[in-house]
């Protein structure tokens, strides 16, 4: 970022004026990754929960699957579900 060549060298230290500035900069700055971060874990479970949804939603896997592979992915699919919840959630918090 640009702005960081801006920011005064005492700044950290609370004794300059630019300390309120740098400060609500870096907030930003970490707030603006978390989203990111957000975004991406938020992208990777939108996949996850299609694949799983993909399987169960086919009847001939189904059908064959082992009793085990159908309960373990059904697990799959509500802590999946559980985690996007809590994402957006997250999220919403965030101002997204």
């Amino acid at each position: 970022f640009i702005f960081i060549a801006f920011i005064h060298y005492k700044a950290f230290s609370g004794i300059t004026k630019n300390h309120f500035g740098c400060v609500g900069f870096i907030k930003l700055s970490i707030l603006f990754k978390k989203k990111e971060r957000l975004k991406k874990e938020e992208e990777r479970l939108q996949k996850e929960l299609a694949r799983v949804n993909g399987m169960l939603g086919n009847e001939r896997f189904v059908s064959r699957a082992p009793e085990a592979k159908i309960q373990e992915e059904k697990a799959k699919l509500e802590k999946y579900t559980q985690m996007m919840n809590q994402v957006k959630e997250r999220l919403a918090q965030l101002g997204e």
